[in-house]
């Protein structure tokens, strides 16, 4: 039944098989005809006159019983990772699947030593550059379009049903057809409008599009820290947001680098992108958010 549900992809059926084998294959062992028997004669043996011999005959018998359990156990113990292994295998080959923390260490940055991160604050790395938040202030929209008809946020940093920190975010192509969606860490991608997607591990997604960018490199580092990569469209402008490790643009006309940006209250708690370019301002937002080194 086991090795049936691993072939059916259900994987906790699968464990929940493989375990009651155990169970059952243990308790047969152990109340088995031919260990009773065995009782019996080292019963029937049992001697003062030589307990050296009968403390040896104890001896093996006792591995005899519990060393074929422990066989037993350490099968099903294998059976737990293979059923482990695939769902993991299963996990990063589909294209719908949610980001799990690591445990890597926060990035190096230039600006760390002046802008130290503050307890229970949630930060975004965008390359060299790094803005944070207290969690207090989820969710956090943090980054708009300019183009105001185009209302919800482009990236957003949230919590999911148990309490971790999450993100949001759309990546479209130029034709502002979608890539990739995020929600609360979980992804579902467009096997149509891309080319390459890359899961070398549960905490990591690599996405690159029809042309050969990479549009996508997100990495979700520790409980309280993402990293993000990509080059993207946004509804409004023609230039593509593009965030690497030495520069980000949010446009034709906004660059910044090596930033670290903390925000401790509303009043400038996103930033936007900074439009087409071309003149025409009719649906234009406020003004972004300039972030400088």
């Amino acid at each position: 039944m086991g090795a049936t549900m691993i072939g059916l992809h259900q994987f906790i059926l699968a464990a929940i098989a493989f375990g009651c084998a155990a169970i059952w294959t243990i308790g047969f062992w152990l109340t088995s005809d031919y260990l009773r028997a065995k009782a019996r004669l080292l019963r029937a043996r049992q001697t003062r006159k030589n307990p050296e011999e009968f403390s040896r005959q104890t001896t093996a018998y006792r591995l005899w019983k519990y060393g074929i359990s422990l066989c037993i156990l350490v099968s099903f113990l294998a059976s737990l990772w293979f059923v482990s292994n695939e769902h993991l295998k299963l996990s990063l080959e589909s294209f719908e699947d949610g980001l799990y923390p690591a445990n890597d260490p926060d990035p190096q940055l230039a600006c760390n030593k002046t802008y130290p991160l503050q307890d229970k604050t949630v930060a975004l790395y965008l390359g060299n550059s790094r803005i944070s938040v207290p969690e207090a202030m989820f969710p956090w929209p943090v980054l708009k379009a300019q183009d105001l008809r185009y209302r919800k946020p482009i990236i957003t940093l949230e919590k999911d049903k148990i309490g971790r920190i999450a993100i949001d975010l759309d990546v479209r192509s130029k034709d502002g057809r979608l890539i990739a969606r995020i929600e609360r860490n979980h992804f579902v991608l467009n096997a149509n409008n891309l080319m390459v997607k890359h899961r070398p591990d549960r905490s990591t997604l690599i996405v690159i599009d029809q042309d050969g960018n990479e549009v996508l490199n997100l990495r979700y580092l520790n409980p309280h820290s993402i990293h993000l990569l990509g080059q993207f469209y946004v509804y409004g402008q023609n230039e593509p947001v593009v965030f690497t490790e030495e520069w980000q643009s949010l446009g034709k006309t906004l660059y910044f680098s090596g930033v670290c940006q903390s925000y401790s209250s509303d009043k400038a708690m996103m930033f936007f992108t900074s439009g087409d370019g071309s003149g025409s301002h009719e649906y234009d937002g406020p003004g972004g958010t300039r972030l400088t080194p």
